[in-house]
């Protein structure tokens, strides 16, 4: 295949053409590829009548036959690594592909569903990364089928993570797609990102009234997150209706986290009324920015905050960020959270300074 043999041949290396951009011509061959790709799942699953497995036995042929192998130890940008062809149980009428292929730093999943019509297999929906910039978004792309959904709807719910060559800190987005007039521009009817750090991992569970987004892994490498191993990120859908499901978090500390890890549409949602929308906006995008230098401490109890909170009923978690440099200093922020049954809302937020 000639688009991936062009892929291959390409200088990927740090010395070759940095860290800030991919070469001149590899987004129009990646999308050219993946165009190809799909294509031969789509005629092997007409041959096969829809059989998930011996479609991929006959993609991997047609593949083998246009000289495409699956990637050894030895991985060039556009090496097809994995090849599923799956069927949803609770649509027969669909089938879905994910292929894999190799990136530097990492690896881009695309997402296929077919479904079939009197002509065939048709493609109805594709998820595909966009390869303009040196990151691809389908590191360990998870999915899974929405229930509840109207008579002749189906919705889907995606999360992938980026590829980057110069952090372990990644972006990883969810959104739930329905089909739109066009396969290759499926509608999404929401898209939300969390921010996380590798090798640290995450599961998706889907079930009848949403999605679950849940961390997996080595609590040592996010040390940022007090409870993180127990954060679970559950999502209501309603319709075109997605929103998160409170409690956020199990515990005070990890609530701040969890709420700084949310786009501002989001957070917004668990300021306490009395809160201004303008300041909360600008404490959460000042201490986003800072996430990854954060250490906190729980100040349960003792509220200490300027207006004499009640600690029966606030919370009180001291975020400390420290500034390296000549002039080392460390800034210590208050957050108070308002207690409101199982979950709570932001009321306010204070910094000290400490030189």
């Amino acid at each position: 295949m000639a688009t991936m043999q062009a892929l291959a041949a390409l200088d990927t290396s740090a010395d070759g053409i940095g860290l800030s951009a991919p070469p001149a011509g590899a987004p129009a061959l990646l999308r050219a590829l993946k165009a190809e790709l799909r294509g031969v799942v789509g005629r092997a699953l007409d041959a096969a009548k829809g059989a998930p497995d011996d479609a991929r036995t006959r993609a991997m042929a047609e593949l083998e036959r246009l000289g495409v192998r699956p990637a050894g130890e030895e991985r060039r940008w556009g090496s097809l690594l994995d090849l599923r062809i799956e069927q949803p149980a609770a649509h027969p009428e669909l089938r879905v592909a994910v292929l894999t292929l190799a990136v530097p730093c990492g690896e881009d999943a695309s997402l296929y569903v077919f479904e079939r019509g009197r002509a065939g297999f048709r493609l109805a929906l594709a998820h595909e990364s966009d390869p303009s910039g040196w990151t691809s978004e389908g590191n360990r792309l998870s999915y899974g089928f929405l229930g509840g959904q109207p008579k002749g709807r189906w919705a889907l719910a995606v999360s992938s993570a980026e590829s980057s060559c110069v952090s372990l800190w990644r972006t990883l987005t969810t959104r739930v797609l329905l089909e739109g007039t066009d396969p290759l521009h499926p509608r999404a009817i929401f898209a939300n990102s969390l921010r996380f750090h590798m090798p640290a991992g995450y599961t998706l569970a889907v079930s009848a009234g949403g999605f679950t987004l849940r961390w997996t892994g080595d609590p040592t490498f996010l040390p940022w997150y007090p409870r993180w191993d127990a954060l679970a990120a559950r999502y209501t859908v309603e319709g075109d209706s997605v929103r998160r499901a409170p409690p956020l978090a199990p515990d005070a500390e990890s609530f701040v986290y969890a709420w700084l890890g949310l786009e501002w549409a989001e957070a917004e949602r668990w300021l306490c009324p009395a809160a201004s929308p303008s300041a909360g906006e600008r404490w959460h995008r000042e201490l986003r920015a800072a996430l990854p230098g954060l250490a906190s401490t729980p100040q349960l109890g003792a509220c200490g905050g300027p207006g004499g909170e009640d600690p029966t009923k606030c919370e009180d978690v001291e975020l400390r960020l420290t500034r390296p440099g000549p002039a080392r200093s460390t800034a210590t922020t208050h957050v108070l959270l308002a207690k409101q049954g199982a979950d709570r809302c932001v009321e306010r937020v204070f910094s000290r300074g400490k030189p």
